[in-house]
């Protein structure tokens, strides 16, 4: 594919970062318990005291009370119901949340464009622009085989001032098309023109990076 659309700079330009993070909850779990009940005694335990195996075993039996507690507690009725009585008791389980990295994100981006021809040739100039990004956002059917599809058109996409790219923004990576929304009466009244194009059309475009972001990327301007 060798097409090439060349736009204004858009009414609105964002970038969205974003990480992935798990919560853990390490209180539901005995072994987390025990740590939080005992992270001294496992300290002592370690440096090979007596007291610290005191202290530990006295933590373990401890946790042991609780669970059974709270088991008891809520064969009486139901989960909520057993939380509700041991709170009564004036103790309540500590979650111990823990936020563990998981992984990057695909950069998304946005990119608002409002079209206002002023005669019959441009509003048909830009249907043919929305014609072509409506295209290369859609799959195709394999030629002979109506189960098949091959993917949607990849876009580069490049900031230019004067001629020239302009680096004063992140770069962006080759990216799919995600979404496209168009807006046919984006102030709330729909005109046209006599060949029937809109007087004004608003044009909405989702796009995410096919790269997953790193610090090299970002060192070399994306």
């Amino acid at each position: 594919t060798t097409d090439a659309i060349a736009m204004y700079m858009p009414d609105t330009l964002q970038y969205s970062y974003t990480q992935s993070y798990d919560q853990l909850n390490l209180g539901e779990e005995i072994g987390g318990q025990m740590l939080a009940a005992g992270s001294a005694s496992v300290d002592d335990f370690k440096n090979g005291t007596m007291e610290g195996l005191k202290s530990l075993g006295k933590s373990a039996v401890e946790v042991a009370k609780q669970q059974t507690g709270k088991a008891v507690a809520e064969a009486l009725g139901s989960a909520q119901t057993g939380k509700a009585i041991m709170a009564s008791t004036g103790r309540v389980q500590n979650p111990m949340l823990e936020m563990i990295y998981k992984s990057p994100n695909f950069r998304s981006f946005q990119f608002d464009f409002t079209f206002y021809p002023r005669d019959e040739m441009e509003a048909l100039e830009a249907q043919r622009i929305l014609e072509r990004f409506r295209y290369h956002q859609a799959p195709e059917i394999l030629a002979g085989t109506g189960g098949f599809l091959v993917p949607p058109s990849e876009f580069d996409i490049t900031f230019y001032n004067r001629g020239q790219e302009n680096t004063a923004r992140p770069r962006i990576n080759t990216c799919v098309l995600k979404q496209i929304d168009v807006s046919y009466a984006p102030t709330g009244t729909y005109s046209t023109f006599r060949n029937g194009y809109p007087t004004q059309i608003r044009m909405m475009l989702r796009c995410t990076e096919t790269e997953v972001p790193h610090k090299l990327r970002g060192l070399q301007g994306f």
